[in-house]
C-alpha cells in the first residue's frame, strides 16, 4: 500500500490525526508503537480490551468462588 498524507491538528489541547477513509478504524481505541522512522497504529481488538476489564474486576467479589486455572495445553482460548 502506498503511503497517504494525513491532516494533524489541534483537538481541546491534544494533537489528533484526520484520518483518510481507506484508514478508518472500527474501534474507539489504538494502540501506538514508536518506531525509529516515527510511529504505528495498531487498532485494540475487542476481546483484549475485555480481557484487560475482566483482569481488573478478578478478586473484586469475595463470595466469587476461586476456580483453577485451565493447565491444559491443547485447549485454546481466545485471549492466549
Amino acid at each position: 500500500m502506498k503511503a497517504v498524507t494525513a491532516k494533524v491538528f489541534d483537538s481541546g489541547g491534544f494533537q489528533a490525526i484526520r484520518l483518510p477513509k481507506e484508514f478508518w478504524v472500527k474501534s474507539s481505541t489504538v494502540k501506538l508503537s514508536k518506531t525509529a522512522a516515527g510511529f504505528i497504529v495498531y487498532e485494540v481488538k475487542p476481546s483484549a480490551r475485555r480481557l484487560k476489564a475482566f483482569k481488573a474486576l478478578a478478586g473484586s467479589c469475595v463470595d466469587f468462588p476461586k476456580i483453577a486455572a485451565n493447565a491444559s495445553r491443547n485447549v485454546r482460548r481466545d485471549w492466549e
